[in-house]
């Protein structure tokens, strides 16, 4: 009689074939790479009793993004038995952006995918991740802020609302890679984010992608370097009186001709919009009659 061998594709862990496992409570996403086979993108985190959320073992969980390069359970082998591409997260400046910055390169013929560690205890994946425009799209939930570390204005809000519940983060980034996307840029609320960031804090734990087409969410067109005027998003003065400049740093928003654009909507009404590279790749054939070539 066939049988088929269940051989698990990983198996989560704080440290690879040693430390605790690590609970995955959403579905796996999918992303299909250049050289075959599918990435199999999830993160770890469990808020399903009282207690799981925040740990109170203070665990660092993880998000995960595997090559499965078989289809066949019977064919695999475990991942942590072979070499996984970690990936370093850091936090850039006091903006609470978070960027990778790695000079590795991910290697399909010796890695078997990639993964990171979040940077804060107890930060977990409560909701299922999705790959739009090239891009993995993800949030997760954190424990709230300490008193010791609010400021007024966090003081008076949980005060007001009889405390603060927890924080969310709004990931973008390469599927395939683990890291940030050349696809796919962030803009935030005041500015482009760093081309390396991957993160952003937002007051949610959960939102909608949607497609933005307002104007305003387009760049106005003028150059990097030209004068603009001060207060206008991507416009950067310095100096003061008569030798006052004001230039153009960075785009004012998503491309026109070149991206489309995204917006992603939380349920507090505070979003990031998302830039995605536009492609005039071909996508459908049809057998022209009188066409053909010798076979």
């Amino acid at each position: 009689a066939w049988s088929v061998v269940r051989q698990p594709l990983v198996t989560a862990q704080e440290s690879a074939g040693t430390g605790a496992r690590l609970p995955i409570t959403t579905m796996p996403e999918f992303a299909a790479p250049n050289f075959g086979g599918l990435m199999v993108l999830f993160g770890t985190g469990k808020a399903v009793e009282g207690s799981d959320f925040p740990d109170p073992r203070k665990k660092k969980q993880r998000f995960y993004g595997i090559w499965d390069g078989s289809y066949l359970p019977s064919m695999r082998t475990d991942t942590n038995s072979r070499t996984l591409l970690e990936r370093k997260l850091t936090r850039t400046g006091s903006s609470g952006n978070i960027s990778i910055i790695d000079t590795e390169t991910y290697d399909w013929t010796k890695h078997s995918g990639w993964y990171f560690d979040f940077l804060d205890e107890s930060e977990m994946v409560l909701f299922n991740p999705v790959v739009a425009s090239g891009a993995l799209v993800f949030t997760t939930a954190r424990p709230p802020k300490a008193e010791s570390d609010m400021n007024a204005a966090e003081k008076n809000e949980a005060a007001e609302s009889c405390g603060q519940g927890p924080r969310g983060r709004l990931y973008v980034v390469d599927p395939v890679y683990g890291k940030a996307s050349t696809r796919v840029r962030i803009i935030l609320a005041d500015s482009a984010a760093d081309a390396n960031t991957v993160a952003t804090d937002i007051s949610s734990l959960q939102g909608s992608l949607v497609f933005d087409r307002l104007k305003s969410s387009y760049d106005d067109g003028s150059r990097i370097g030209e004068e603009c005027k001060e207060g206008t998003a991507g416009c950067v003065c310095t100096g003061s009186g008569n030798e006052r400049k004001c230039t153009k740093e960075q785009a004012s928003g998503c491309l026109p001709g070149t991206e489309g654009a995204k917006r992603f909507v939380s349920s507090s009404g505070e979003d990031a919009k998302i830039c995605f590279s536009i492609y005039n790749a071909r996508i459908h054939w049809r057998e022209v009659p009188g066409m053909r070539t010798k076979q």
